[in-house]
């Protein structure tokens, strides 16, 4: 009885395929995606409130939703553009207002 070697089995890599690649990227990114939140009526009047007390040059950690996820930015705050609704910063950094979610004042 002879035995009949199969030799080795190779298997390939996990990302092998280019279109295998691309597809677990895609995968990937949908992942990190979040949903915008959606603020109720507390919340806005909250936030309305915490408005009225803003003075030019403060600092604030602002609560924003920027490409698909929620993040924090400090930044020193110059006014509130009514027409264009924006908050503008000393940086040079406009952020419309529907994109933020809250914000505290840092000392």
């Amino acid at each position: 009885m002879t035995l009949i070697d199969r030799g080795m089995i190779k298997w390939a890599p996990f990302k092998s395929l280019p279109e295998k690649e691309e597809y677990f990227d895609f995968k990937l990114e949908q992942e990190e995606i979040e949903d915008e939140p959606l603020l109720c009526e507390d919340e806005k009047n909250h936030l309305d409130r915490k408005i009225t007390y803003l003075s030019k040059g403060m600092k604030i950690k602002v609560k924003v939703y920027l490409d698909s996820k929620m993040q924090y930015l400090f930044l020193k705050f110059r006014k509130i553009d009514l027409l264009k609704k924006e908050f503008l910063f000393f940086d040079h950094k406009a952020i419309p207002s529907f994109l933020i979610y809250d914000f505290d004042v840092v000392k």
